[in-house]
């Protein structure tokens, strides 16, 4: 049964996005871009509203549980599905281990020490052992954790809006020239940063009569979505100017110019928000390497379930270890613009999916109302992620395309394996 509506379905939207990159994006966004960093969040917005029609036509036609690797297979073939699948898994964990990086970055900031790192590392193997003893008692355990998490995160950006706007320096906001690429350089950080409003309607078959829901839903969700990046940004650039561009932790910093207890209470929050996150992504993402294992697309060693704890603890073990060296090696800004690459091609396969099934009248759960949006939000979705995908460097270019190289080797020696 149908039963999602417009406020539900908006209030997921915000729930699946606003969190912890937040925290620290502002700085690098204005970094790229400057006092236009508003503007790349702008145009995240109008890819994800066009995006999410996408994925709301195509998951209305396949309501699967296998998501867009499930409508992916119906459209272009099973190869086109572990792709999905892979890149799926590999923009999580590199999101992972940039939220890991970043909340280390922000425990460093209430005490220095911690940056030494040695002492960072050891931060993040301790709390990954942490969620994985946590998971290891079970789903509802975790579960509670991140409804804890997704109920306070919110606070401390509402504390931050409502209390800087009101200490902004108009004159922190100026529009100067643009840099070449700076644009461009935000707006990849930005698709980054609204990863999650696509993942609210994956869901497609829940949703209440989705060519009326959808659009309000959209409305109300991006709108409010947006307000609060759009606005976060300007309040940290008009309190902190050019300094913007190098705070380790923006919002904190901003506030911290008034109020030491301010900015230790975004840095609290910034935590709870980050390691909120990271508990959640423990809980949902080791399932996706599960089902990979199980569908023969990784290792069967990690399709095992312990039969004590009924989870799948090889899977939780390897995904929490890569997500944690990834965030020891590297940084934020590196993973998460790894990970948008993925996201990209994630993306414009959605949105290829979305047109295919609609021309070959795929409709497996009955009748689907075509939404109107598609045969113009599909272009806009591929249009804006090859323009996001023209930022990266050629090296990293260079590398995507040998691991499609070694994916499409690795399929077919499973695919034989399989025979």
């Amino acid at each position: 049964m149908r039963g999602i509506g417009p406020v539900g379905l908006a209030a997921n939207m915000v729930n699946y996005t606003v969190g912890a990159s937040i925290f620290v994006m502002p700085a690098l966004t204005a970094k790229a871009a400057g006092a236009w960093a508003p503007v790349a969040f702008l145009i995240a917005a109008i890819a994800n509203a066009a995006l999410t029609i996408c994925y709301a036509e195509a998951t209305a036609r396949v309501p699967t549980s296998g998501g867009q690797a499930g409508f992916t297979e119906l459209a272009f073939g099973r190869f086109a599905a572990f792709l999905t699948g892979i890149f799926t898994y590999l923009a999580n964990l590199l999101a992972a281990g940039a939220i890991l990086a970043a909340t280390a970055d922000t425990a460093a900031a209430f005490v220095p020490a911690l940056a030494a790192p040695a002492i960072r590392a050891g931060l993040i193997i301790g709390w990954l052992a942490l969620l994985f003893a946590i998971n290891l008692r079970g789903v509802a355990v975790a579960t509670r954790m991140v409804a804890l998490a997704a109920t306070i995160k919110l606070v401390p950006l509402a504390i931050f809006l409502g209390v800087g706007v009101f200490l902004v320096d108009p004159a922190n906001l100026p529009l100067p020239q643009l840099p070449a690429t700076g644009l461009g350089d935000a707006a990849l950080l930005a698709v980054f940063l609204f990863a999650g409003v696509h993942g609210s309607i994956l869901a497609g078959g829940e949703i209440r009569d989705p060519s009326r829901t959808l659009p309000r839903a959209l409305a109300i969700g991006l709108a409010a979505i947006t307000f609060v990046f759009v606005g976060a940004q300007l309040v940290a650039q008009g309190i902190l100017g050019p300094a913007l561009a190098g705070a380790a932790t923006p919002l904190a910093d901003a506030l911290g110019t008034v109020s030491p207890g301010l900015r230790a209470l975004m840095l609290v929050g910034a935590l709870i928000s980050m390691l909120g996150w990271t508990a959640s992504d423990a809980l949902s993402t080791p399932r996706l390497v599960f089902a990979l294992a199980r569908d023969g697309r990784l290792p069967a060693a990690l399709g095992v379930v312990d039969p004590r704890h009924a989870v799948p603890v090889r899977a939780i073990a390897v995904h929490l270890a890569a997500a944690g060296a990834l965030a020891i090696a590297g940084s934020f800004a590196l993973l998460a613009t790894v990970s948008t690459l993925m996201l990209v091609l994630l993306f414009i396969g959605a949105a290829l999916a979305a047109l295919q099934l609609r021309r070959s009248g795929v409709a497996l759960g009955g009748t689907v109302s075509a939404l109107p949006g598609l045969p113009l939000a599909a272009p806009i979705v591929i249009a804006i992620m090859l323009w996001v995908a023209a930022q990266a460097t050629g090296a990293q270019l260079a590398a995507l395309a040998a691991l499609i190289g070694v994916l499409a080797l690795w399929f077919v020696v499973s695919e034989r394996a399989g025979r």
